[in-house]
């Protein structure tokens, strides 16, 4: 798991959804699902590390490593919610709104700008907005996954570490 922690520049970031399996480098699944960075599979596996007892060293900076990835790419005062549109099939659409106080993170990350990846089927990025209608309602493109995490789990996780330390 270590050695899988996407590193752009030199820095430790979070992980990827997929990945090639001769060079372990990201890679496509799903056509809309490109190379990437991924939050809420870095989620999974950032709780996996945190439940290691006696976390080495390595581990330790792991985790903290994709903690701050993961703080410094949250996108604030913006939800991701299901409206009302007439106009779309079903009559509901999904649309990122501002809201003060909300939270997010999108699910996928480039690799070069560490931007949000949104992809349709054709594997073409594009903009949420752009996404058909189906796109935009039938995938978690955004989503709160490291909330709790950051909040609730990290600091109790960074408590343990400093008692087992002393």
């Amino acid at each position: 798991m270590l050695a899988a922690q996407v590193r752009i520049d030199g820095t430790p970031t979070i992980w990827a959804a997929q990945y090639d399996e001769h060079s372990l480098q990201p890679a496509k699944a799903r056509a809309y699902e490109l190379p990437s960075l991924a939050v809420a599979e870095s989620v999974g596996v950032l709780r996996l590390l945190m439940r290691q007892p006696q976390p080495d060293a390595r581990i330790v900076a792991a985790v903290e490593a994709a903690a701050a990835w993961l703080q410094a790419h949250r996108l604030p005062d913006l939800a991701f919610e299901m409206v009302d549109a007439p106009q779309a099939p079903g009559g509901r659409d999904r649309r990122l709104l501002p809201r003060a106080g909300a939270s997010l993170w999108a699910r996928f990350y480039d690799l070069e700008r560490q931007q949000p990846l949104v992809a349709d089927r054709d594997s073409r990025p594009v903009a949420f907005e752009d996404l058909p209608h189906e796109r935009r309602i039938g995938y978690a493109w955004y989503g709160t996954w490291p909330e709790k995490l950051l909040a609730e789990e990290l600091p109790r996780w960074r408590a343990a570490q400093a008692a087992a330390a002393r």
